[in-house]
């Protein structure tokens, strides 16, 4: 609890890490979020961004499935 005082200076910066395309900046955020949401009233003023950020990074990783799994029905339809 002593360093509460400095969430403010790096929980931004984390927050914004949950937008990164490189899959270990992403988890290694999600799961900094995740501890700090822990401490549920300390993380109130960083739950807005950080929920917006996590939906963006779910619908992202969601669309690339997708286009993986689309590709990959596609190459199975050419090879049959």
């Amino acid at each position: 609890e002593d360093g509460l005082s400095l969430w403010p200076l790096f929980m931004p910066r984390l927050i914004q890490c949950l937008l990164s395309s490189d899959a270990r900046v992403l988890q290694a955020a999600a799961y900094g979020v995740q501890q700090g949401a822990l401490l549920q009233q300390a993380f109130q003023p960083f739950v807005q961004e950080a929920a917006k950020n996590l939906l963006t990074a779910v619908n992202r990783s969601q669309k690339t499935k997708n286009k993986m799994e689309q590709a990959s029905g596609r190459k199975r339809s050419r090879s049959s």
